[in-house]
């Protein structure tokens, strides 16, 4: 369970990176409301209304619930959340010395720890473009 989520934590954009210290938490990751406005979001990944890939990777999610009918993606990022680093998107566990290609399907990638912990799909949005102050 605690190797589940270590590897969660990676899909919430490496947890083992915080914000500065001196950062306020406010500013430190995005506002994303909802359509009628009334609803507010913090997330470094996944919006509402995220339909993911055609494997459900970076479809939104707020449990492990949310990922169920997904093809293949059927674990949440937010499992992993920390305080200091929010994610909502369906995932699953990768391998790239193993997986041939690109397992995690069209618009994302297998992204690994740092620290060694796992490797799991993430959108690659989330990677090459992070809304500020969820640096990678």
């Amino acid at each position: 369970m605690r190797n589940l989520i270590l590897i969660l934590c990676l899909a919430s954009l490496s947890c083992n990176n915080p914000a500065p210290a001196d950062t306020d938490m406010a500013m430190s990751m995005p506002d994303l409301s909802s359509s009628s406005g009334d609803m507010v979001i913090q997330s470094c990944c996944g919006r509402p209304g995220d339909t993911g890939n055609s494997l459900g990777v970076g479809k939104y999610c707020q449990g492990i619930a949310d990922c169920q009918n997904n093809m293949r993606a059927t674990i949440c990022s937010s499992l992993g959340n920390t305080a200091m680093r929010k994610t909502f998107f369906c995932t699953f566990l990768c391998d790239p010395r193993l997986d041939m290609g690109n397992p995690c399907g069209e618009g994302a990638q297998c992204e690994c720890d740092s620290g060694g912990a796992g490797c799991a799909c993430t959108p690659t949005a989330c990677v090459t473009n992070p809304p500020p102050g969820c640096m990678r």
